[in-house]
């Protein structure tokens, strides 16, 4: 497979989402299309001075790609594969709009202009700029942020837990990430962005005495609304788990912390297999 340097991708007619595909994934006369340059080209809309003096964007969005070039068999790719014979006509993308880590899915209308007027020197167009227009407003999705920890086949007892809550440990790899750190040493996801997200944690182990285990969610250390209890005779295994959404600000840490009903000598736990993972609902910076 051709390695890829970005997430700039790009599916034939409206709402299809499942056919988006890397950029430079694609090829035609046994070249790849080269990488594009999307940063900095989104406009909202054409901006109209209200009476109060504030510009608004109305109309449809926009934006364009820079490609350092196109091939002549690229350009007839586009026009009989990705617009169906047209110069111009319906896709779906994958673009930035001006955060370099935040990606949005949107229908568009993709113009890749008239041969005689773009620039060519010998058998390539340089540059060549991919044009989209009539963006609505109601298509742009906000590609997911997502990032995990987990354990499998665990074999390490987290020891003396009581009724002092501690931060459950024992993780043993990070999951997929996108706008989230995950480290799974310090059994933390720290989320790059603020906005509303869903975390879900679950959890497969054994004890050594029969206590009842509280999970809780926490940010930044702080305890949080959600909990969820594992209760059962000592050295059979059980399991528990919890989801729910969360509020939280850019740079929020994530993790989950433990805690028994048993006051006095504590109480083993040896997690088997955990997963830990937080993915964006809607972001807001």
């Amino acid at each position: 497979m051709v390695e890829t340097f970005q997430y700039t991708k790009i599916a034939k007619g409206y709402d299809n989402i499942a056919g988006l595909t890397n950029l430079e994934e694609l090829s035609a006369g046994g070249r790849y299309f080269c990488i594009v340059n999307d940063l900095g080209a989104w406009s909202d809309g054409t901006g109209v001075l209200r009476g109060d003096g504030v510009t608004q964007d109305q109309g449809f969005a926009s934006t364009s790609w820079a490609a350092g070039y196109l091939s002549l068999e690229q350009w007839l790719y586009l026009y009989r594969t990705i617009l169906r014979g047209n110069r111009s006509g319906p896709v779906t993308i994958q673009t930035r709009r001006y955060d370099p880590d935040r990606w949005v899915i949107c229908n568009a209308i993709l113009d890749i202009g008239q041969p005689p007027t773009l620039t060519r020197p010998l058998r390539e167009y340089h540059p060549f700029i991919y044009r989209f227009t009539r963006i609505p407003k109601q298509s742009i999705v906000e590609q997911k942020m997502y990032g995990s920890i987990y354990l499998k086949d665990g074999t390490t007892a987290q020891e003396d837990i009581t009724t002092t809550p501690v931060l459950l440990t024992g993780w043993s790899a990070d999951g997929e990430s996108s706008g989230v750190t995950a480290a799974y040493a310090s059994s933390t996801l720290t989320v790059a962005y603020g906005g509303v997200w869903r975390f879900a944690f679950h959890i497969t182990g054994t004890k050594t005495a029969a206590q009842i285990f509280k999970f809780n969610i926490r940010v930044d250390t702080v305890e949080g609304v959600y909990q969820c209890q594992m209760a059962a005779d000592a050295l059979t295994q059980a399991s528990t788990s919890m989801e729910g959404l969360l509020d939280l600000d850019a740079g929020d840490v994530l993790s989950i912390y433990v805690e028994t009903d048993d006051v006095d000598a504590g109480t083993d736990l040896t997690p088997l297999d955990m997963q830990f993972v937080v993915e964006s609902v809607a972001l807001s910076s």
